[in-house]
């Protein structure tokens, strides 16, 4: 097994959200206020990781880049009162039925 897969496992399976609970925000000079990143740990179903793994190398991003988009897009729809579909979840969709049937 090499590095990446037991880093994989490692956090697939420790939960470690105190860790990050507790960790400082640190500001980047340039960077809007508020705009700065936070992490936050998750647990889901192998399957639906790999499902998500799986949608972000189709689209040449990282789990998490795709796991951002998935979850702001989401944000965007709730927010809104109109029943307005935000852009990328329409890009993602139509990437999605390329990748599946070409499968």
């Amino acid at each position: 097994m090499g590095d990446v897969d037991k880093a994989r496992d490692y956090y697939d399976s420790n939960d470690i959200a105190d860790e990050i609970e507790k960790a400082y925000l640190t500001a980047h000079p340039g960077n809007a206020p508020g705009s700065a990143m936070a992490s936050y740990s998750v647990r889901m179903p192998a399957a639906v990781l790999e499902e998500a793994r799986e949608i972000a190398k189709v689209r040449g991003m990282t789990t998490g880049a795709w796991l951002r988009e998935a979850i702001e897009a989401m944000i965007s729809r709730n927010r809104d009162d109109e029943e307005s579909v935000p852009i990328s979840v329409l890009l993602a969709a139509a990437e999605e039925y390329r990748h599946r049937k070409a499968s």
